[in-house]
């Protein structure tokens, strides 16, 4: 016989105690014969596999929902989406301004590191630093927006008087040999971006 613990010995001593005040009052079989009545479990409403999701808004009920849905979960926390809308997540949207060249396209990069290069070659020249002449985000703005002229060229991201006086003809000769190549690329993907 196992040798019980001194919690254990205490816990039966106590149940002894509480059966012997249920035979005192006179109630120490209806305890044992009080059960919890069974509560039916409710039911799981399985869906079938290919129904789609519910939309709960009323002003989409009539819409079907989107089919997209979460294909792979990586360690690293990013996720690998599949379905039929989730081409249009992976498509870039050419109209909105990237912050740096991880947001550009496959055909925006060639542009964006003969730009780079350009910058780098300046500030050297000049023995500066590269953001001297312009910083990262402004020159994957200036891959996005494709500027014609100084004017054009404020608008991107860091692009001062100063900076434009003493480096804006020489980034818009830089981006000149990509341009008509990047406004295709643009213009294909508003396409695709328009009939998805």
């Amino acid at each position: 016989m196992a040798v019980l613990s001194a919690y254990e010995q205490l816990r039966d001593k106590k149940i002894a105690e509480n059966r012997a005040k249920l035979e005192e009052l006179g109630l120490g079989d209806t305890a044992s014969s009080l059960k919890a009545p069974k509560r039916p479990r409710p039911k799981k409403k399985r869906r079938a596999e290919d129904a789609p999701p519910p939309r709960r808004s009323s002003r989409l009920k009539r819409e079907p929902a989107p089919d997209i849905r979460v294909e792979d979960e990586r360690p690293d926390g990013t996720v690998e989406v599949g379905g039929a809308a989730a081409d249009a997540l992976r498509a870039p949207d050419v109209d909105a301004l990237p912050v740096d060249a991880d947001d550009l396209t496959g055909e925006e990069r060639p542009a964006y590191e003969a730009l780079r290069a350009a910058r780098n070659a300046k500030a050297r020249s000049m023995e500066r630093s590269m953001f001297i002449v312009a910083n990262d985000r402004t020159l994957a703005e200036m891959v996005r927006r494709l500027p014609r002229s100084l004017g054009d060229l404020a608008s991107c991201y860091g692009m001062g008087a100063k900076k434009l006086a003493a480096h804006g003809a020489m980034l818009l000769a830089a981006l000149e040999p990509h341009r008509a190549r990047l406004a295709a690329h643009h213009r294909n993907l508003r396409a695709a971006k328009a009939a998805a």
